[in-house]
């Protein structure tokens, strides 16, 4: 029996996805083999794809940062998972695929009656918004943050749950994205044409509690002087853009980079609704999802939504036999 991934082949945009067929093999000791039912395609994986990170994967690889799927089947010493049990997993790579190999530690229980495509997104989006948040920044009911690219994955899940942590926030967006900051209650402020420092010091003399950057750059210095004292600034995402970390924080603020993004705990659904809902697509359609994802022509997250059945789409390479390898994507 075999299986498909989505390889890239070389760095470069979409077009350098092909997809290869792999013997399906037993899982080793310790090992479990996850039927993967949803992906997401995410901001990091373009940056691998291109090698725009400092430890970008070996070419070639599958990219996917990380799955929802059912235990398949159990190597020989777990004790952790079953088959047939849902589970997700922060993979960092290996997504794009019909299955994947991980080891039991690495995954995470996550309820049946949860949608795979939506529940996915919580992995990596909500769980760094919420680490930011919660973990470093430690905000509390009231407080009054900024979110440097408010309208992406991340930037909508910091939305939700700063709504739903009572917090007063501002965001800044492109003026076509506004609407979204409007529907969480959250001031936009359009980068391109405004001023986001001369903004917010008007709106709020005293300064902002914290400031969620995942831009990094001039940003970081730019975002410090917004803050009042003690206020908190947390740099996540791409750490090819923390130059700005050496700039002086002043006036009685700090600086800090956000917490490992630890996947060790359960998916749960706390009174989040996934909106707007996923664009859910094919495994052979990753070039499509790929392509609309590093456009940024709409907010919607891309997901990866395996079913029974082959893709529709194309991705312009045949399945490639020749290229089999015997671990898992």
């Amino acid at each position: 029996m075999k299986y498909r991934s989505v390889v890239v082949t070389r760095r470069g945009g979409p077009d350098v996805f092909r997809i290869v067929e792999h013997a399906l093999r037993e899982p080793t000791i310790g090992e479990t083999r996850i039927r993967i039912l949803a992906t997401t395609v995410s901001a990091p994986d373009i940056q691998a794809r291109y090698g725009h990170t400092p430890f970008p994967p070996r070419i070639p690889f599958v990219p996917g940062y990380a799955i929802i799927g059912v235990v398949d089947a159990v190597g020989e010493g777990v004790t952790k998972a079953a088959a047939g049990d849902r589970v997700g997993a922060l993979t960092i790579t290996g997504g794009y695929a019909e299955y994947i190999y991980l080891n039991q530690d690495e995954l995470i229980p996550v309820p049946v009656a949860l949608d795979p495509a939506e529940a996915v997104t919580l992995i990596l989006n909500y769980l760094v918004a919420y680490q930011v948040m919660h973990r470093s920044a430690r905000v509390r009911s009231g407080d009054k943050v900024l979110i440097v690219g408010a309208s992406g994955g991340i930037g909508t899940a910091f939305l939700q749950l700063g709504t739903l942590a009572h917090l007063t926030m501002f965001g800044l967006a492109s003026r076509s994205k506004h609407h979204i900051l409007v529907e969480h209650g959250a001031t936009p402020i359009d980068y391109h044409t405004q001023d986001f420092v001369e903004v917010i010091r008007n709106a709020e003399p005293d300064g902002l509690n914290a400031v969620f950057d995942g831009m990094g750059g001039a940003y970081v210095r730019r975002g410090l002087s917004v803050l009042r004292h003690g206020g908190t600034l947390v740099v996540y995402g791409n750490p090819l853009s923390i130059s700005g970390l050496g700039a002086p924080a002043g006036r009685g603020s700090r600086v800090q980079p956000a917490p490992e993004q630890e996947a060790r705990q359960s998916v749960r659904n706390d009174g989040i609704e996934i909106q707007p809902a996923p664009v859910r697509r094919r495994l052979g359609c990753a070039l499509q999802a790929a392509r609309r994802t590093q456009d940024q022509t709409h907010h919607r997250k891309e997901v990866l939504s395996h079913g029974s059945g082959r893709s529709r789409c194309i991705t312009g390479e045949r399945p490639d036999s020749r290229q089999r390898r015997s671990g898992g994507a």
